[in-house]
């Protein structure tokens, strides 16, 4: 299988898929999701195997102790931002469940919540383990959103410069 950090294929066959890992929190969870999604292309004739996107938010800190605090408060002001637009339930029935969003951006705590699953965030090797486990998972593409929230511009340099030596190397 093949293996992308950063774009998608020119060719992209039928019926991509694109994730957002805030709807679970668990590896273990988006792998069984996503063999679900594998199984129904196969009942419906897809013979190729899917492209898979899933974006999270990212910072590889010096440390892990430092990028898991330096990415809190940017990750916490980012959910706020996305609630408040949401506060009117303007779904369609195809979006159930989704009336609530702006309440549950709301209430996701950092520690219990978002951290480590939902996030790529660490120093360079559990950032480099992190995108391990999500590749496991049959991820085919990962989007690494590494401006979000106010985090300053020199710390997302920074991290963009750890990930960069580092990590990406990993993946070559």
């Amino acid at each position: 299988m093949k293996f992308s950090l950063f774009h998608l294929p020119s060719f992209c066959p039928p019926f991509p898929l694109m994730i957002v890992p805030y709807a679970v929190a668990k590896p273990e969870t988006l792998a069984q999701n996503m063999e679900r999604f594998r199984d129904a292309r196969i009942a419906h004739g897809h013979t190729t195997e899917p492209e898979v996107l899933a974006v999270y938010h990212f910072y590889c800190g010096e440390t892990k102790e430092e990028a898991k605090e330096e990415a809190r408060g940017a990750m916490m002001r980012y959910l706020l931002s996305a609630a408040e637009p949401n506060q009117e339930a303007a779904y369609s029935a195809q979006y159930a469940g989704y009336e609530k969003l702006s309440e549950g951006l709301k209430r996701m705590d950092y520690d219990a919540y978002l951290y480590p699953h939902r996030l790529v965030v660490g120093d360079p090797d559990q950032c480099a383990e992190r995108i391990a486990q999500i590749r496991a998972t049959g991820v085919t593409n990962v989007g690494l959103i590494a401006n979000f929230g106010g985090l300053a511009h020199a710390k997302v340099l920074a991290s963009l410069d750890r990930f960069a030596q580092y990590v990406m190397p990993r993946f070559r």
